[in-house]
């Protein structure tokens, strides 16, 4: 349940960045949720490569809650990343104005 929760929120998140910088906004919710998992896999994929080279038996002896739980931190920084890069990307480009003559107009 508290997953459903954060998936919400981090979508809800991605989803008001979008809409701020006028993206589409589905697009970019489905791809802040799927940079958490991105980033929880790689993480887990990473743990499961140093479990098996210096054998510490961490991912055999401990419960799939206790690793999802230890890989949380890893999916939201991955997550946190994701978001301020597209915010940093978006923010650089220049906007444009709301007016047509917006160019030859200039008030002195």
């Amino acid at each position: 349940m508290l997953g459903l929760f954060l998936i919400f929120f981090i979508g809800k998140r991605f989803y008001q960045l979008s809409e701020s910088f006028n993206k589409s906004k589905w697009l970019f919710a489905i791809l802040g949720i799927a940079s958490y998992y991105i980033a929880n896999f790689l993480a887990g994929l990473i743990f499961a490569v140093m479990d098996d080279v210096f054998g510490w038996g961490f991912l055999y002896e401990t419960s799939e809650f206790a690793i999802s739980l230890f890989l949380l931190p890893f999916g939201i920084l991955g997550c946190y990343g994701f978001y301020k890069l597209l915010e940093h990307i978006w923010s650089k480009e220049p906007k444009s104005p709301d007016t047509i003559d917006g160019d030859y107009f200039v008030a002195k």
